[in-house]
């Protein structure tokens, strides 16, 4: 995304594009936040609540088997169970909110794009 950054046309030819016009001073709001919050929101997901979430999906299951009940299954519940379930829906909340971020940063930038036309 920052080495496709169009920058600006003048009478000289383009002014501030590709990675020169990202750290531009006049371009860290509209161009360099939002990809660096696409940039950490994407990091974050990947690196530290991806495998939070992939370990407490991998718990629920062991704990179904010694349950013989799944995790979705009416009431009742084991309390570990529902310890897990609740952990769970933490963990799938917080990457929701995470991705939401990095949405909104697209759009942001996408939004900045789409001024320059």
């Amino acid at each position: 995304m920052a080495l496709t950054y169009p920058g600006e046309r003048t009478a000289a030819g383009l002014r501030n594009s590709g990675l020169s016009g990202v750290f531009a001073r006049e371009n860290r709001l509209g161009v360099l936040l939002p990809i660096l919050a696409v940039f950490t929101a994407g990091l974050a997901n990947l690196a530290v609540l991806g495998p939070a979430t992939t370990k407490i999906m991998r718990e629920r299951k062991f704990q179904e088997t010694r349950d013989g009940k799944k995790s979705y299954d009416s009431p009742p519940h084991s309390k570990e169970m529902i310890r897990l379930n609740k952990a769970f829906g933490r963990m799938h909340g917080f990457s929701a909110l995470i991705n939401l971020v990095g949405f909104l940063g697209t759009v942001w930038y996408g939004l900045t794009l789409a001024g320059k036309l």
